[in-house]
C-alpha cells in the first residue's frame, strides 16, 4: 500500500511469495522486507524475494513470528523452534536454531522480544524464556506466571515487561516479580493478543473477542 498514491496492491505467490497464508512482516534496518509465511520465510530486496526454508537452516517453514535485535539480528520463530540469523551482509545468511534441546520451554514460538538490557524474551504455549549472554532461563506458573499459555510481549519505557496470555489476562514482569490484571481488575477479557505502549503514556492492550483496553 502507498499511502501517497492512494494505491492497494496485493503480493500473493504469483508474485513471488512462498505462502499466501502470511503471519509477520518485519522491515528491517537495512531497508529490506522479511515475510514470515506457511511455508518459508521471504526477503524482498531491490524488487526481487529469496525464499528460506528448512534447507537453508530453519527448524520449520511455519514461520510464526519475525523480531530484528538492536545488534541487528533477526530472530524467527516457527512451530518446531526459533532461528537466530546473524546480523552481516552478503549471503548465503548464517543461521543458529534454538530449541528444546538448547533448554526453550517449547519449540512453538509465538512472539520475540528485546528488553533494554539486550536480553532476548521469548513466549511459548509453555511459558516465558529469557536468552541472555547465550544462555537460556525458563519462567513459567511455578516461578509466578498465571498462565504459560503466552501470546503477546511488549516493553514499555519504563522497563517493564508486559505480557499477553491465552486466558489469564495480562501479565508484567516488574522488578523482578510478575504481577497480573484481569477482570477484576477491568479488563474486558481474558485473552490477550496485543499490547502497546504510546506516546502519551497509555498502555494499549488488544483481546480477542473482548475489545481493546487501554490502561493508564
Amino acid at each position: 500500500y502507498n499511502p501517497q498514491g492512494d494505491i492497494l496492491a496485493p503480493v500473493t505467490k504469483e508474485d513471488g511469495l512462498s505462502n499466501n497464508i502470511v503471519s509477520s512482516v518485519l522491515v528491517d534496518k537495512a531497508g529490506k522486507l522479511w515475510v514470515g509465511t506457511a511455508d518459508g520465510l521471504d526477503c524482498l530486496e531491490q524488487g526481487k524475494f529469496t525464499r528460506y526454508t528448512v534447507k537453508d537452516g530453519l527448524p520449520d517453514n511455519n514461520i510464526k513470528t519475525i523480531f530484528q535485535d538492536s545488534r541487528g539480528n533477526l530472530w524467527v520463530g516457527t512451530q518446531q523452534g526459533l532461528s537466530k540469523i546473524r546480523a552481516r551482509t552478503g549471503s548465503p545468511v548464517q543461521m543458529e536454531t534454538i530449541t528444546v534441546n538448547e533448554g526453550l520451554n517449547d519449540n512453538y514460538i509465538r512472539y520475540v522480544r528485546e528488553d533494554k538490557h539486550g536480553s532476548i524474551w521469548v513466549a511459548t504455549p509453555k511459558g516465558l524464556n529469557r536468552i541472555r549472554r547465550n544462555k537460556i532461563e525458563s519462567f513459567t506458573s511455578t516461578d509466578g506466571l498465571r498462565d504459560d499459555s503466552l501470546l503477546a510481549l511488549f516493553e514499555d519505557n519504563w522497563g517493564n515487561l508486559w505480557i499477553g496470555s491465552s486466558g489469564g489476562g495480562l501479565e508484567a514482569l516488574r522488578d523482578g516479580k510478575f504481577m497480573f490484571y484481569t477482570r477484576k481488575d477491568g479488563l474486558s477479557g481474558s485473552h490477550i493478543k496485543a499490547v502497546f505502549h504510546d506516546s502519551r503514556g497509555a498502555l494499549w492492550i488488544g483481546t480477542e473477542g473482548s475489545g481493546l483496553n487501554r490502561y493508564k
